[in-house]
């Protein structure tokens, strides 16, 4: 970006809300989940289930009159809703 306000107002920081949510989300079904995700034959699959839970939980409908092109991505996240996301043990 050239424009110097648009840097100060845009910029990929990598903070705030948008980034600590899903990190805490996923922090807190790991504790909730660790004896089961622990089960698991190769470590990179509790990777996967606990990054697929907040995916596979966002909610991907849309408050009316929302344009949904201006979002993207797998739904707007609500902390609480992984936790419901089971473990699959194969």
């Amino acid at each position: 970006m050239g424009d110097l306000a648009a840097e100060k107002i845009f910029g990929i920081r990598g903070n705030g809300t948008s980034l600590a949510t899903p990190q805490i989300a996923d922090a807190v079904y790991y504790a909730k989940c660790y004896e089961q995700l622990n089960k698991l034959s190769e470590p990179f699959m509790i990777v996967e289930v606990i990054r697929n839970a907040p995916f596979s939980s966002g909610r991907k409908k849309l408050p009316k009159g929302v344009d949904c092109k201006a979002y993207y991505g797998n739904g707007i996240l609500q902390a609480h809703t992984p936790l419901n996301f089971p473990v699959h043990t194969p």
